[in-house]
């Protein structure tokens, strides 16, 4: 089976009204079905993020202007537009549910449902001080419309054991929506994807004239970037391998080839991690 063809939307950092971004997101997700793509990813906060609403909301900012969860026009806008040109989605909203905020991604499927959904468990200290977001409490694989993705959302990027824990989870590749978009985050996400053997969709927004950063890229599962986007907004396209990654334990030998991911993983001795005892959650050699 050939790589699925996923689309990346890396979205413009000039500010919008709601209304605009829900034009862009409709625009995306289009031009990426008449590409063949099977999946878009967007990064964090879709529908907040330099947006004119939030920025006017000034306390509270992302919980105040967070949508309903399920039933936000952010959400129906894209099952409606994903069922309409059978493309799977991938996307970040501030939402509402039951009176409490959370930082949720949502994978909507080529038919336009929702396939899972990840709360965001490690939150950035404006989320939790500022705008008294809830963290999420469980980690777990998300399906979406090319294989299970373990979810790492922005600031979570600097957290190894997210990583590894889907790694051990069997994750098919790794996505990062993010509003932080600095040189620091897109090393620490090509570090994840290396050392998990895992691909990874580092998705966030364009980046400032005259500052670093990355606005979105592919990552292979050695870490190579595939392809990026900095300063233009717009769609890219890549084919992600989900296949593990393959070599020889035994570079100088004719050996069969082994996953890596597995053949790392068994090697791992939580017994000696004793700094973090609460860490080594999964048995030696399992």
């Amino acid at each position: 089976m050939s790589a699925p063809l996923v689309a990346l939307c890396v979205i413009p950092h000039r500010i919008v009204t709601f209304e605009n971004r829900l034009v862009q997101v409709r625009s995306a997700i289009t031009r990426a079905a008449q590409r063949g793509a099977r999946l878009i990813c967007f990064p964090e906060y879709l529908g907040q993020q330099r947006v004119k609403e939030t920025i006017a909301a000034k306390h509270r900012q992302m919980f105040s202007t967070a949508e309903p969860f399920p039933g936000g026009r952010l959400e129906t806008l894209v099952r409606e537009s994903c069922a309409r040109h059978r493309i799977g989605a991938l996307f970040n909203m501030g939402a509402k549910e039951d009176g409490k905020g959370f930082n949720v991604t949502v994978s909507v499927s080529s038919r336009g449902k929702v396939l899972g959904t990840y709360r965001k468990t490690h939150l950035a200290h404006t989320e939790s001080d500022q705008d008294r977001m809830t963290p999420g409490n469980e980690l777990h694989l998300t399906p979406t419309e090319i294989g299970p993705a373990g979810i790492i959302v922005c600031c979570e990027i600097t957290f190894p054991e997210i990583a590894r824990s889907y790694q051990a989870l069997g994750a098919s590749f790794l996505y990062d929506p993010s509003a932080g978009n600095s040189d620091e985050y897109f090393t620490m996400a090509r570090a994840r994807a290396c050392e998990t053997y895992t691909p990874m969709i580092f998705s966030s927004y364009q980046v400032y004239p005259g500052r670093t950063g990355c606005a979105g890229a592919f990552i292979s599962s050695t870490g190579a970037v595939l392809k990026r986007r900095t300063y233009r907004p717009g769609l890219i396209h890549e084919r992600l391998e989900l296949s593990p990654f393959k070599c020889s334990p035994y570079w100088n030998r004719s050996r069969p080839r082994v996953d890596m991911r597995r053949y790392t993983w068994k090697r791992r001795r939580p017994s000696l991690y004793h700094v973090f005892p609460e860490a080594a959650c999964c048995a030696e050699g399992s």
